[in-house]
């Protein structure tokens, strides 16, 4: 056999080296084509933009700083403030959200079913303004005897407590359903003081009518306006004192600040109507009733006090304050098939997600 000379295995060797060399060359052009197509981390996540609720969309100044896109679980919520839309008309009557202790801000809870209500038009509100929940809290809907909320501050602020008024018979009629229960007689006597409680235990209409008539029933109207707007309850009107009147509208949103206001600078008040009875005394006779109240979580744990009210057109309305965790939390539901279970599931909710 003829040996391989020394030339001929250092061709070979060479031809090898080359041709490790040309591989290299060729992996190293098409290395960063197969970088590039890579999926990165950030591309897996699919990108959602926050859901806004109803009134949002409505209105684009409510999406402004929560509009932005980032990953969101399926079923998560936006935690916003309908307050934002109120920030001019609120500057106009003086009353800035900054000086009323509400606050612009957006954050996310954590997942919960919602609930399904009846209410036409509720709202979930903190102190501070933060919506929890919301269906249409800035629509205007009859006020029925929420209406009386205002009717008894107007008076705490004009009449002294121990004043007499005699009832007068100007035919006024009962709420229906027996949301204004135990008649006054004309002719009787009580004090303001127990004519508030009349109006906001079992919601008298003549008690309300008195309360205004011994002020003068136009200025004692012009004044709960004032009051209203002074406050910021810019979807808010009142006609009459009782609730009667289809032309009493309000919100959720502006009744959640009128029992924030309430608890705020009318503490006796909101006490008497969460505590849900109180013995009067008709000042001819000396006859004394004891009155329940018609709101059906007064005198139960955590109610701070709140008003019912119901007629044909608006239906069932129902203003509650809680204690939750330490805070007051306003729940509104108005325009209701239900509402006192509208109430109790908006109250689970809360508990689920918070």
């Amino acid at each position: 056999m003829k040996p391989i000379s020394y030339y001929r295995l250092l061709a070979v060797a060479a031809a090898a080296c080359a041709a490790v060399f040309v591989v290299v060359r060729i992996f190293a052009a098409v290395a960063p084509t197969f970088e590039k197509d890579k999926p990165s981390a950030s591309n897996l996540a699919p990108r959602i933009s926050l859901p806004l609720n109803a009134d949002t969309a409505r209105n684009p100044s409510l999406s402004a700083g929560i509009s932005r896109s980032l990953p969101l679980r399926e079923g998560a919520q936006v935690v916003t403030t309908l307050r934002n839309q109120k920030t001019n008309l609120k500057n106009e009557s003086g009353d800035s959200p900054q000086s009323l202790g509400f606050q612009s801000q957006a954050s996310i809870i954590s997942t919960a079913i919602k609930p399904s209500i009846s209410a036409e038009t509720a709202i979930v509100e903190k102190f501070d303004g933060t919506v929890l929940w919301n269906k249409d809290g800035l629509k205007r809907w009859p006020a029925a005897s929420l209406t009386k909320l205002m009717t008894v501050a107007v008076a705490a602020t004009q009449l002294p407590m121990d004043l007499v008024i005699r009832i007068e018979d100007r035919k006024l009629g009962l709420s229906v359903r027996g949301d204004s229960r135990r008649t006054l007689m004309e002719g009787e006597m009580y004090s303001v003081r127990d004519l508030i409680a009349y109006a906001l235990l079992p919601s008298n209409n003549e008690a309300a009518d008195a309360l205004a008539g011994a002020v003068g029933r136009e200025k004692f109207v012009s004044l709960m306006n004032q009051q209203a707007a002074n406050w910021g309850m810019v979807n808010t009107h009142y006609e009459e004192p009782t609730g009667l009147s289809v032309l009493n509208q309000s919100s959720p949103s502006d009744i959640a600040i009128l029992l924030f206001r309430l608890k705020e600078n009318f503490p006796k008040l909101m006490d008497l109507s969460a505590e849900g009875r109180a013995q009067v005394r008709e000042q001819t006779s000396g006859r004394t009733t004891d009155l329940i109240s018609i709101h059906k979580f007064a005198a139960t744990n955590g109610f701070l006090g709140g008003k019912t009210g119901f007629t044909y057109d608006a239906k069932g309305n129902l203003a509650s304050l809680f204690l939750l965790r330490g805070a007051p939390v306003a729940v509104v539901v108005m325009g209701s098939d239900d509402r006192e279970g509208d109430t109790t599931a908006l109250l689970s909710y809360l508990r689920e997600t918070r």
